[in-house]
């Protein structure tokens, strides 16, 4: 930085999964408590040359309280629930038909099935994300684009991003997994505290993407959660009942096909 700063130069910062340090060690809080404070100075260090930043994009799952990683930076914009970028993380209604037009209108020759029944079952499968109070939902970029690619419809960003660390978080802090329907609403400004140890799982559920907004309160500050479609419902029970049941393999789930 000190060398773009002689040259009266900018720079743009990009940091995506901020918070994987920590979450990585979330059950071990001296650990995460450690590594929460490399971030800090590492941040403070951004702050100190931030004539020479001219933008910077910070990304990851969890809201951890600014006090407690970002002190340093005292001008960020949160845009987390913001309408404005409702969609910045997913295909729209509106997107998807037009956009992919020729490759939905292939696939449903292939499944020999109309086009407005084959776009409600990718509805009912890969849309529903929720990011704002707004009533706007977004598909999953991955599993829609997997969907043409394979023709098939399978638990594709599951798959990938199977919550193997939410599961052990639930088996180290004795969740009781049949409390979880009744567990499903949030405050609209939750985030952790690592100081007071506390873990907020319907908020963490909601950061990881397996629940959404499906409806607010009157006034807007309590959000209540569900799974967001198929995909991630069915593959999300089924990692439950294996968690639960200690199994290698949960017993099969059923796959609307």
């Amino acid at each position: 930085m000190q060398s773009f700063e002689s040259k009266n130069q900018k720079i743009v910062i990009r940091i995506d999964e901020y918070d994987k340090p920590i979450l990585d060690h979330i059950t071990h809080i001296a650990i995460a408590k450690e590594n929460r404070d490399v971030l800090k100075g590492f941040y403070e260090i951004i702050k100190a040359h931030d004539e020479t930043v001219r933008f910077l994009f910070i990304t990851g799952i969890t809201k951890f309280s600014q006090m407690n990683i970002f002190s340093g930076l005292n001008n960020l914009d949160n845009i987390r629930l913001q309408a404005d970028f409702a969609a910045i993380c997913g295909y729209t209604q509106e997107e998807l038909e037009s956009c992919f037009a020729a490759h939905i209108a292939h696939f449903s020759l292939a499944k020999t099935q109309s086009i407005p029944s084959l776009l409600e079952k990718i509805r009912r499968w890969y849309n529903g994300f929720r990011f704002t109070k707004a009533a706007i939902a977004v598909y999953n970029p991955f599993s829609t684009l997997m969907r043409l690619k394979t023709k098939t419809f399978q638990y594709h960003w599951f798959a990938t991003g199977t919550p193997t660390y939410l599961m052990q978080l639930f088996q180290e802090l004795n969740v009781d997994l049949t409390r979880l329907p009744d567990m499903l609403s949030i405050n609209d400004t939750a985030s952790y505290e690592l100081d007071n140890v506390t873990v907020n799982l319907p908020a963490l559920l909601f950061q990881t993407g397996y629940m959404t907004i499906v409806n607010t309160s009157e006034r807007g500050e309590t959000l209540y959660l569900d799974h967001p479609n198929m995909e991630v419902k069915e593959g999300f029970i089924h990692q439950l009942i294996k968690t639960a049941t200690h199994l290698e393999t949960a017993p099969a789930v059923t796959v609307d096909q």
